[in-house]
């Protein structure tokens, strides 16, 4: 069967290059990969979607309290603060 594809150039071009390196027309390399594709043997199959456990909390409670968030972001303000002073000197 005759038909049109539309192909990104770079990967023609690329596949251009693999058929010529193996001695065979374009058109040969393209129906192989089609094979291989579709025999289910190759090795780009898609990955499947992971099923990741739900972890329950037993309270409603934050798991970080607001104030030691702040605090640590003070830390974070003096210590920035203290190393761009110490690059001043």
């Amino acid at each position: 069967m005759k038909t049109t594809l539309y192909i990104q150039d770079d990967l023609f071009r690329e596949a251009k290059v693999k058929a010529a390196q193996e001695g065979i027309r374009i058109k040969d390399l393209i129906e192989e990969g089609l094979r291989v594709v579709l025999s289910g043997k190759h090795p780009f199959k898609r990955a499947r979607r992971v099923a990741f456990p739900l972890i329950q909390r037993s309270s409603q409670r934050p798991l970080v309290a607001l104030k030691d968030i702040q605090r640590s972001q003070e830390a974070d303000l003096e210590e920035e603060a203290a190393h761009a002073k110490s690059l001043r000197r």
